[in-house]
């Protein structure tokens, strides 16, 4: 978000708040308040592409990765899992 903030040429007390991050089923939730309307949009699609991007990002290592075949998390080909039962978090 700060990322994002310096690129838009935001003032810092114009910077959302992260108010909560959450994992779930693999993905990534972000939750933010304290924008503008008018800046709202742009954050919502930074937001977007990140919950996007740690869904092909394995789990295990942070190298690119593919949804693995629990179907819920995503692996690199180092650690993806043959099969359910092997998948450790």
């Amino acid at each position: 978000m700060e990322e994002a903030a310096e690129r838009m040429d935001l003032p810092t007390d114009a910077w959302p708040q992260i108010t909560d991050v959450k994992e779930k089923y693999g993905g990534l939730r972000i939750y933010y308040q304290g924008c503008s309307l008018s800046d709202e949009a742009v954050f919502d699609q930074i937001i977007e592409a990140a919950e996007e991007r740690i869904e092909r990002t394995c789990v295990k290592c942070g190298a690119p990765g593919r949804v693995g075949p629990c179907g819920m998390w995503s692996y690199c080909g180092e650690h993806m899992p043959e099969t359910e039962d092997e998948r450790v978090l």
